[in-house]
């Protein structure tokens, strides 16, 4: 009976220094490791409100709330907020070089993509992204700058293996301003829930920056795709073309993308006039003449 009460007692102390250990040292160093690998990832900063963690002998949970990612320089509003994400960790590969995460889960998703003239906001965080391996590509190891401590580089923290990501209340906001020919535009839409699974993708291996650009990038894609009907099709077009054109060549390639894209709108503009103006003159003729007919029976 003795040895009975020892065993709980023991597992009871087990359980609260457990409890203690999540409280006190898992959410500071999660914090930080979002922050570092975040910076590294994006190239940009971020907030975060919030980490819960609980610690069980097969899988540690992390909770995080209220997560802003900052535009680049020039922009105001945040490119992504995302209200809370949590995720299970394999509690015995906490101390391994790769972390086997089971699930993700992110909720209260808004995704902010903002066009002023040829400066757009993702534009530079996508091409931080893949400059850092995330491309989808296969795994890679971090490089000697990446590893860099300091508070600019950030790190690029450790190897992730992720099964399935459940991604749920999504919303897209397109701001759009100082496009010659373009209303300024700011529209905020749904976006449909959608899961994602990485299990295959991250099977060696992957670091934050390669999961974060996985994510990113289908997301992107999906709030374009949501686009239709929200938003002018000459708007979702002008913001294609410099998506695209900045990511495969820089500015200058955004710029020229931009740029046909206009002239291909202004030609289009004037087909519309002379085609209008052709039926305009064409209605008129039939009127003269209808008039004229009717002028020569009566005469008759």
């Amino acid at each position: 009976m003795k040895l009975v009460r020892r065993l709980l007692l023991v597992l009871v102390v087990g359980a609260v220094l457990l409890g203690v250990a999540a409280a006190l040292l898992v959410p500071p160093a999660a914090s930080s490791a979002v922050d570092r690998g975040t910076r590294h990832a994006f190239g940009v900063g971020s907030s975060l409100g919030g980490v819960k963690a609980s610690i069980g002998p097969r899988t540690t949970g992390l909770g995080f709330a209220d997560f802003a990612l900052s535009s680049p320089e020039g922009f105001d509003e945040p490119l992504l907020t995302i209200g809370s994400f949590g995720l299970g960790v394999g509690t015995r590969s906490i101390l391994g070089g790769t972390k086997d995460v089971d699930e993700l889960v992110i909720e209260d998703v808004v995704l902010t993509l903002e066009q002023r003239g040829t400066a757009n906001n993702l534009v530079p965080v996508l091409q931080h992204l893949r400059a850092n391996g995330a491309s989808g590509e296969g795994p890679s190891e971090p490089s000697d700058s990446a590893t860099d401590d300091s508070d600019e580089a950030g790190d690029p923290g450790p190897l992730l293996r992720v099964g399935r990501i459940r991604i749920s209340g999504i919303a897209a906001r397109l701001r759009l301003g100082g496009i010659v020919g373009i209303d300024e535009v700011d529209e905020r839409y749904e976006v449909p829930a959608f899961e994602m699974d990485l299990e295959d993708a991250t099977g060696d291996g992957r670091t934050v920056s390669e999961v974060a650009g996985l994510i990113l990038e289908d997301l992107q894609q999906r709030a374009l795709g949501a686009a239709d009907g929200h938003v002018p099709a000459p708007v979702l077009s002008a913001l294609r073309s410099t998506l695209e054109g900045g990511l495969e060549g820089g500015l200058g390639a955004a710029e020229d993308a931009l740029r046909s894209e206009l002239e291909g709108r202004a030609s289009e503009l004037q087909d519309e006039a002379a085609s209008e103006v052709d039926e305009a003159l064409d209605k008129a003729g039939k009127e003269i003449q209808k008039g004229l007919d009717g002028l020569l029976k009566g005469g008759g």
